[in-house]
């Protein structure tokens, strides 16, 4: 068998992205519904929900950013559910596809879920729904310990999601 010479990085690829991760701040929101519809295109329209999430007292969004630039934002919240207490949830989670594999979303997913777990209320678990064919998403969430927890919503666009949990 012969040896094979690794594949060179793509120059599309960013190697070392340096970025800050922060509160988003109320100027920022129109960028964020323009980064969802880019990033969840194949899933529907995300516009509206996105904007009505970002609305909602209680949800939380950071972005990370890189010299003011919007790179990627996750959206989180607390809700209550009767049986199981308060639980935490990961509403959205999108980074720009010129930003990605610089551990952006990786970054952003352990921010939100310290946020969630330093608001000062026990949780009963962390959740989120992820399309099933959304393989990079699904990778995401299980390099930061998400295991599937069950069927999840359906998406605008017929695709099934199962609901992971931390």
């Amino acid at each position: 068998m012969a040896d094979r010479a690794p594949a060179p990085a793509r120059a599309s690829e960013p190697q070392s992205l340096a970025f800050t991760i922060r509160d988003a701040e109320p100027r920022e929101h129109d960028a964020l519904g323009s980064l969802a519809a880019v990033a969840f295109a194949r899933f529907g329209d995300y516009a509206a929900p996105i904007q009505r999430w970002l609305a909602t007292p209680g949800t939380l969004t950071l972005v990370a950013t890189r010299e003011e630039r919007v790179l990627g934002f996750v959206l989180v919240a607390l809700f209550t559910r009767r049986a199981a207490g308060l639980r935490g949830e990961v509403l959205a989670i999108a980074v720009d596809p010129a930003a990605r594999g610089a551990g952006i979303g990786a970054a952003l997913l352990e921010a939100g879920v310290r946020a969630l777990r330093g608001a000062g209320h026990p949780l009963g678990s962390i959740e989120a729904d992820v399309a099933m064919d959304n393989e990079v998403a699904l990778a995401l969430f299980a390099s930061a310990g998400f295991v599937p927890a069950g069927l999840g919503m359906s998406y605008d666009h017929g695709q099934r999601a199962v609901r992971l949990a931390l």
